[in-house]
């Protein structure tokens, strides 16, 4: 049981180093002390082609760019053209990502 025990703690440890040794962030001494762990852990070396895969995945995937917020100007504008449209319902509507408040009965804004 003690053995058990102490390798599901240095697996742990190495859990925790993986991304150092990928990094190549992870002192010599460690990272030959880490690859002889993985030769022996087929569950270590597992988790490690995961990360692999994991981190290859995320660089396959660019970066969205959010376009800079619409100008005071550009708002009034919208504003204006949804009042001109005569939407019997309409109010004010807040495209910088807040809604109006709109107090109902037990003062909660829906």
């Amino acid at each position: 049981m003690r053995n058990r025990t102490q390798r599901n703690q240095k697996c742990r440890d190495i859990f925790s180093a993986l991304s150092e040794y990928l990094d190549g962030t992870l002192p010599a001494r460690n990272c030959r002390e880490l690859r002889d762990h993985l030769k022996g852990c087929k569950p270590c070396l597992e988790y490690l082609e995961t990360l692999k895969n994991t981190i290859a995945a995320c660089h396959v995937y660019a970066v969205a760019v959010t376009p800079p917020p619409p100008s005071a100007a550009v708002l009034k504008a919208f504003q204006r053209a949804l009042c001109k449209r005569g939407t019997r319902h309409a109010r004010p509507v807040d495209l910088r990502g807040r809604q109006p408040r709109r107090i109902g009965s037990g003062g909660h804004p829906f």
